[in-house]
């Protein structure tokens, strides 16, 4: 087993960090004023959250407080039993008064009805629209030990300014399914206990406990685990976030995490786990790079497999690249493409590559802001290390109801 050879990371240190690794601005230069944006969730949200947003279980909040010379509207609200959500813009009062410094705008304790939660995590996705226009969500996850009810006011706090206190309305929407899945697998000092998998609108849930020996923390090389999740197609699942806590207990480390994936249409027949090391070394990958010129071709991605462009569209200031992954990690391969012109100037999807309808490992990345570009441009991605799955620890989970 490889956890006498690798040192396991505890989640509760890498909640942001996974998160941050699909996470993109969105380059929404076009909307101009609060009035054209629509539903926040639909520019800085992930797909589960466009998802639940499809499916009208936001709640409009629409509250405003002034902070520093900014108007900050608190837009909507979405719980489906997971995490709360809430959606927010903030507007400079001057476009001219504009400064640098905008950290500590949502600083903020959090209340549940005017009483306290205790242990909980907060993460903030946020991107400029224009001047001094910021458009972003914050989420809140509680512990498990605290049970929320299906209406309530979410209080803040700010501690810039303590004369502040907002109260933003919260309900519950969705329906949600858990399934208990109590499998434990365990190799020389490491156990992964696999609890429950649910099912929320916007996302697939998984529940699950590590426990090591606690001196290892410290004596092997860094990795974390991972995951990869198929479902019954043979679709690799994209990853949303993940989270969690530990404690330390005798001469064990035991930690509580949950790890989030895109939501599916329907409950699948089956989804396979499959747990693997994350290299966290510093080492720089080799760029592969090459010139679109109207015809398919693939891109190595070295050990992990490869890319195949298959058509590259322009419209306008966008442009939609087509593509196929062939190797042992179809969503992260996606995840690694750029564009470049001439100059060597490079783009960037602005948000996470859509998998195409009725295929397994398909793609098409959104380039935006591409109006410099005149003629040549070229694809760009770079060589993987190819995971290292521990194939002792995956499991294959059967569902007996598979329709919501």
């Amino acid at each position: 087993m490889a956890s006498s050879k690798f040192k396991l990371i505890p989640l509760v240190i890498l909640s942001f960090f996974i998160a941050g690794l699909y996470s993109y601005p969105t380059q929404a230069d076009e909307l101009k004023s609060t009035t054209n944006i629509g539903s926040v969730f639909d520019i800085v949200g992930h797909i589960g959250l466009k998802n639940a947003r499809e499916k009208g279980l936001t709640t409009a909040v629409n509250k405003k407080v002034t902070i520093e010379d900014n108007v900050i509207t608190f837009t909507e609200s979405l719980f489906d039993g997971s995490k709360i959500y809430i959606g927010y813009i903030i507007e400079p009062i001057d476009t001219l008064k504009v400064g640098p410094d905008r950290n500590g705008f949502l600083d903020v304790g959090i209340s549940i009805n005017n009483g306290q939660i205790g242990s909980h995590s907060f993460g903030v996705s946020e991107t400029r629209l224009n001047i001094g226009m910021y458009i972003g969500m914050f989420e809140v996850q509680l512990s498990d030990e605290y049970s929320l009810p299906n209406s309530f006011l979410l209080g803040l706090q700010s501690y810039k300014d303590q004369s502040l206190y907002l109260e933003l309305p919260v309900e519950r929407k969705g329906h949600h399914y858990s399934y208990f899945i109590t499998k434990e697998k365990e190799a020389n000092d490491y156990s992964l206990y696999y609890d429950k998998i649910t099912f929320f609108p916007t996302a697939i849930e998984i529940k699950y406990r590590e426990v090591m020996d606690y001196e290892s923390l410290n004596s092997q090389d860094p990795h974390i685990l991972s995951f990869q999740i198929v479902d019954d197609q043979g679709r690799v699942l994209q990853p949303l976030s993940s989270g969690g806590g530990g404690r330390i207990k005798g001469d064990k480390f035991i930690s509580n995490s949950k790890y989030y994936f895109e939501p599916l249409k329907k409950t699948p027949k089956t989804l396979t786990v499959k747990p693997y090391f994350v290299d966290i070394s510093t080492h720089q990958p080799k760029k592969v790079k090459k010139k679109w010129k109207g015809k398919a071709f693939t891109l190595s991605q070295g050990k992990m497999g490869q890319l195949k462009i298959l058509t590259v569209e322009e419209n306008n200031d966008i442009v939609n690249v087509t593509y196929e992954t062939k190797g042992y990690h179809a969503y992260q391969q996606a995840m690694v493409l750029w564009i470049e012109d001439t100059d060597g100037n490079e783009y960037h999807f602005d948000e996470a590559p859509k998998r195409i309808e009725g295929t397994t490992n398909q793609y098409q990345a959104t380039f935006r802001s591409m109006s410099s570009i005149d003629g040549e441009l070229y694809l760009n991605t770079v060589k993987l290390k190819k995971p290292n799955y521990v194939n002792e620890f995956e499991i294959k989970v059967q569902f007996v109801n598979n329709s919501f």
